[in-house]
């Protein structure tokens, strides 16, 4: 296992500040869309640092990283939302170097910026146990590139995770005869174009043919219906455009 550094992860993501990207996200179809902006290159930077040259060496692929990612997510269901837990919330999208709330005073959308955030936390809990909590946004952020290698594209943007997903072959179109395994990826598209364009993620904990539980962030809950909650989910399928696959290691034998 490579040594932790410290140092310019936050650097790269100054990129950030010029925010030329955006995306709209909503966590359920009854609620308003939010936009998220951002900095594609920023986050490109994050992922592909020089970190790695640092440290001499990626970690390790973990097999058990989407077993445990579910139970990370879980641990969030239920008490993490915008009203419970604003300072989760700001840490969330922090990692991004982004704020909470949009330069208009409006709340800025999480689904995905949560997402990478547990996934991220569930991987340095694997490979680098009882690292300083005080640095644990520098850990987080350093071990960004191990994510976008094994799993998924770490990022704010439900439609970046897409477009890597394709581009590595780690994605599965919704088909009649798929189900999704527990830790793959869902994408949502709540408008349901012919010409589909994400606009939600979140992680499958469970499917059958007629529908899939899943642990959302930036959704909404019974008590809190306009979203801004860590939630499990019972969704079906309508909405759902595919999944990106994270329990295939790159290279082996069964890559898509």
């Amino acid at each position: 296992m490579g040594t932790l550094v410290a140092g310019p992860a936050r650097s790269l993501l100054d990129a950030q500040a010029g925010l030329p990207d955006s995306e709209m996200q909503k966590g359920d179809p009854q609620l308003e869309y939010e936009t998220i902006n951002y900095s594609a290159a920023g986050i490109q930077q994050l992922n592909t640092q020089n970190n790695v040259g640092t440290r001499g060496t990626l970690e390790q692929w973990r097999a058990d990283w989407p077993k445990e990612m579910l139970k990370k997510a879980r641990t969030f269901v239920g008490k993490t939302s915008r009203v419970k837990t604003p300072e989760k919330i700001s840490e969330f999208l922090e990692l991004f170097n982004l704020k909470s709330k949009g330069a208009d005073g409006t709340d800025v959308p999480f689904c995905a910026a949560g997402l990478t955030y547990c996934a991220l936390l569930t991987y340095a809990d694997l490979v680098s146990p009882g690292y300083p909590v005080a640095k644990r946004m520098d850990t987080l952020r350093k071990l960004a590139p191990e994510i976008d290698h094994y799993y998924f594209y770490p990022t704010v943007a439900c439609k970046s995770m897409w477009f890597v997903a394709q581009g590595k072959s780690q994605w599965k179109a919704k088909q009649p005869n798929l189900i999704p395994r527990s830790g793959w990826i869902a994408l949502f598209d709540w408008e349901n174009r012919v010409a589909h364009e994400p606009n939600h993620c979140g992680i499958v904990e469970a499917a059958d043919a007629m529908s899939l539980s899943t642990i959302e962030f930036n959704t909404s809950s019974t008590s809190e219906r306009n979203g801004g909650a860590v939630e499990a989910k019972l969704r079906n399928y309508n909405n759902v455009i595919g999944y990106i696959v994270t329990d295939i290691k790159p290279g082996a034998p069964g890559t898509l």
